[in-house]
């Protein structure tokens, strides 16, 4: 995990009070946890499309997000706004030193 990821993850885990948008309210340690396991699972995907070539292609952003979604069918905010997802594999790839290619062929 690079040091972006490492901050994030130990701030959640710092923190009393966490609502991440994905799911109903609840204990905030669960909400915590789940928000955790769901970034860390989010960089293993991405980490896992970029093997080889430090790229995301079209189709393997695809997979990273049905993956997610079906990992994750409850959450709100990435089913209601994909976008925000696609965002998050782009972001997540960028940290880890990747890139992301369109459909085109053009880096996003």
């Amino acid at each position: 995990m690079d040091a972006a990821a490492t901050d994030a993850v130990g701030a959640l885990s710092r923190s009393r009070d966490s609502y991440p948008g994905h799911s109903d309210p609840g204990s905030a340690q669960k909400l915590i946890e789940a928000q955790i396991t769901y970034i860390e699972t989010l960089r293993e995907l991405v980490a896992n499309a970029l093997e080889g070539d430090n790229v995301v292609t079209a189709e393997e952003k695809e997979e990273v997000l049905a993956a997610m979604k079906e990992r994750y069918p409850d959450y709100k905010t990435s089913l209601l706004l994909p976008s925000i997802l696609a965002q998050g594999v782009d972001g997540v790839a960028e940290e880890m030193g990747g890139s992301v290619v369109s459909d085109k062929g053009s880096d996003t």
